[in-house]
């Protein structure tokens, strides 16, 4: 289960334009995609290439902007690309 304090923590830096960091490794100690779909502020894109491969992107949807270290500065309508994941 993720901290309460963490996403209070995340939102309240995007809602006042910190510009804060984001991985894209989910269980992460530090911000990531799933954290800002737990507050609202993105969504997992996903489509099925194959029985077991799916390719997945993150859309930020919030205010402000974030940095990620593959993407930059990301502000809401940009998205990850997308990668495959193979779930065989």
């Amino acid at each position: 289960m993720k901290s309460k304090d963490k996403l209070s923590r995340l939102k309240e830096e995007i809602d006042m334009n910190m510009v804060p960091n984001v991985v894209q490794a989910g269980g992460s100690p530090e911000y990531c995609f799933g954290d800002l779909v737990d507050i609202g502020y993105a969504e997992k894109l996903s489509e099925g290439t194959g029985q077991y491969t799916r390719e997945e992107c993150w859309r930020y949807t919030g205010p402000n902007s974030i940095n990620t270290n593959w993407n930059g500065i990301m502000k809401a309508g940009d998205q990850t690309d997308w990668i495959e994941k193979d779930y065989s």
